[in-house]
């Protein structure tokens, strides 16, 4: 997930400064930050912590394309390993983060106490897939398979709805899209009420490390990013892809203080992101494995 730092020098006349894509997101000056205790708006460039992939991408396409009004531009940290983006944010080392879905956003700020933090733009939705090196088909899946999945409450939920879906297990409830949220968001083992595979979990915090490692275990639940960070592709690498229509909760966001609702630059941003143009941009370059949710059929 690391990258060496890179300039992307925006090619429209209304964009005039240049986003970097580092991995560290100190050092940045004269951006909004937090004077006691409240945040303050800024011209400066908008200081965004974001996955690599798709994340940092779209941002970019954004900025060369010149979506972004005159004034208004990005400067984009690649998102680190074992930093929480939350408190990246909360802390005043970036100024937004555009790495969660909502229901991971809601569960880590509710645990860690962070509550000044809203979703703006809603964006994408990057299906969870069952992947292996070892089987082609959900089918072949053998009888005491150990199955990466990702070691945290809503992704770790996510899951199962997948192994379900796939008919690899059966829980005490249904993914039926747009009625999920809550504790059916957080389910854990104790919610499976049939394993007729006598599926073993192997649980990861470390979803991108767990990708590189496929050959390791007889199947793993992979996010979007992580497959696409190993060079496969969702839509057609998966043995199952989680169903992104339906009312799918998981949507990927823009999040900001919620000071900063009103800043040009975030609503700037967010109409971006939003835009039909972005939209088929993302339908064109990932082919389903990323998925917008605007102006869509």
């Amino acid at each position: 997930m690391h990258h060496p730092k890179r300039a992307l020098v925006a090619s429209a006349a209304v964009v005039i400064a240049a986003m970097t894509l580092s991995a560290c997101a100190s050092g940045s000056t004269g951006s909004s930050e937090k004077v006691d205790g409240k945040w303050t708006a800024s011209s400066e460039p908008l200081r965004v912590w974001a996955e690599n992939r798709p994340h940092s991408e779209i941002l970019e396409h954004i900025q060369d394309a010149g979506l972004l009004p005159d004034g208004v531009t990005l400067d984009v940290t690649v998102a680190q390993e074992g930093v929480n983006e939350n408190e990246t944010v909360e802390n005043g080392d970036v100024d937004a983060t555009y790495i969660d879905h909502v229901p991971f956003f809601e569960q880590d700020t509710k645990q860690r106490g962070i509550t000044d933090l809203e979703v703006d733009a809603k964006v994408h939705i990057e299906p969870l897939g069952i992947y292996s090196k070892k089987v082609t088909s959900v089918d072949d899946i053998a009888d005491g398979a150990t199955i990466g999945i990702p070691d945290n409450v809503t992704n770790f939920a996510r899951g199962l709805f997948l192994l379900q879906s796939a008919g690899l297990l059966e829980l005490d409830r249904s993914f039926d899209g747009g009625d999920l949220s809550g504790d059916d968001l957080l389910i854990t083992e104790a919610n499976i009420a049939s394993n007729p595979k006598h599926l073993k979990f192997l649980k990861t915090a470390d979803n991108t490390q767990l990708a590189r490692q496929l050959q390791d275990v007889d199947a793993a639940i992979l996010q979007g990013n992580a497959a696409l960070g190993v060079d496969l592709t969702p839509s057609q690498d998966a043995l199952q892809l989680e169903d992104s229509k339906n009312g799918n909760p998981y949507v990927n966001v823009l999040i900001a203080p919620k000071a900063l609702h009103d800043d040009p630059r975030i609503e700037a941003l967010d109409e971006a992101l939003t835009s039909k143009e972005v939209a088929d941009w993302i339908t064109k370059t990932y082919e389903g494995s990323v998925i917008p949710v605007n102006h869509v059929d």
